[in-house]
């Protein structure tokens, strides 16, 4: 691996674990300092670890590899009979690029991804959040939109939800996607 690349990776992107699965966390450099601006929503080691329709999607097991001079974590895990899948790429220039995919065989609950992120984010379209000065998220409008539950004081943190457009009446089963990325 690159070293330089696998550096600028740790400071920008990791797994955590959390229970039975990985929580992911995006960093930006903030004032010289490197601070998390996105933690993805995971249950508590108290809650169900086992719902059918987690906030975010349930990584079970990961690997990375490099890829055309960027480094590719791939991740994959289930909940229920739903199958999650996870690419984030980080490429050189510190573009993160994120394809999340559930493979579903039922009509679904709740499908998306749920993240933490600052009390100062503001949603500036239908398809960009500016999480901090000069960090933004866009969706890929295609596949994706999201939402910010703006947080009520600075002390707190708001919550940004990244889903797949509506499904139509559909036959089941339907892989579904949503894509978004951090520059």
């Amino acid at each position: 691996m690159d070293r330089e690349l696998g550096a600028l990776v740790g400071e920008r992107f990791c797994f955590e674990r959390r229970g039975d699965r990985f929580a992911q966390r995006f960093k930006a450099r903030v004032d010289a300092h490197w601070v998390t601006i996105l933690e993805s929503v995971e249950p508590a080691a108290h809650e169900n670890q086992n719902d059918e329709w987690p906030a975010s999607p349930a990584l079970q097991d990961w690997h990375v590899e490099k890829r055309d001079g960027a480094l590719v974590y791939m991740a994959v895990g289930r909940a229920g009979k739903t199958h999650w899948s996870l690419a984030v790429e980080v490429t050189p220039l510190g573009v993160i690029r994120c394809d999340v995919a559930a493979r579903v065989y039922t009509q679904p609950g709740f499908l998306g991804s749920t993240f933490r992120c600052p009390a100062a984010s503001r949603q500036v379209s239908a398809t960009e959040i500016e999480l901090s000065p000069g960090v933004l998220l866009q969706c890929d409008a295609e596949l994706s939109r999201l939402h910010l539950d703006a947080a009520s004081s600075a002390a707190e943190q708001s919550a940004l939800v990244i889903e797949p457009r509506p499904l139509a009446a559909a036959k089941w089963p339907q892989t579904v996607r949503w894509r978004f990325e951090i520059c």
